[in-house]
């Protein structure tokens, strides 16, 4: 994904997937970000050709809006009553993620009791220090389990 702090790498969006998976509807979640100055990719390249689409032609309302971006894409709306801002809400159960920008790579993983991340790896001055605290444990042994 891209690293948009707004949508992509926000509290809420995390806290979602924390959602998630303390309800055991997910028991682990892997969210990679792109390097800063990636290229474009598949869906940079989509949302120009709908960009150049929508600069050339008349949308006045939804309907006609769906129907050119479905010349690209699978598209469709919700009725308004549908979508709802929990945004509010929500900031009493999810806090800001300290340094989140400095960040690429996020695994969550659901802890069902069997569990094993083995003792944190001891190494030397090659391990970066992190702002924050917490224990390190390798991607191999977190895609493990």
């Amino acid at each position: 994904m891209d690293s948009c702090p707004s949508t992509n790498k926000s509290q809420f969006f995390f806290g979602g997937l924390g959602l998630l998976i303390s309800c055991g509807v997910l028991d682990c979640v892997q969210v990679l970000f792109m390097v800063v100055g990636h290229t474009k990719f598949g869906p940079d390249a989509v949302a120009q050709k709908i960009v150049t689409s929508f600069n050339r032609s008349d949308v006045f309302n939804h309907g006609q809006l769906l129907n050119l971006m479905r010349a690209y894409s699978t598209a469709g709306a919700y009725d308004g009553e549908t979508l709802q801002t929990w945004k509010e809400a929500t900031q009493q159960l999810f806090c800001p993620i300290a340094h989140i920008m400095s960040h690429r790579s996020f695994v969550l993983l659901a802890d069902d009791g069997a569990v094993d991340l083995g003792e944190p790896p001891s190494h030397g001055a090659d391990v970066p220090s992190f702002p924050d605290p917490g224990r390190l444990v390798e991607d191999a042994v977190l895609i493990r389990e």
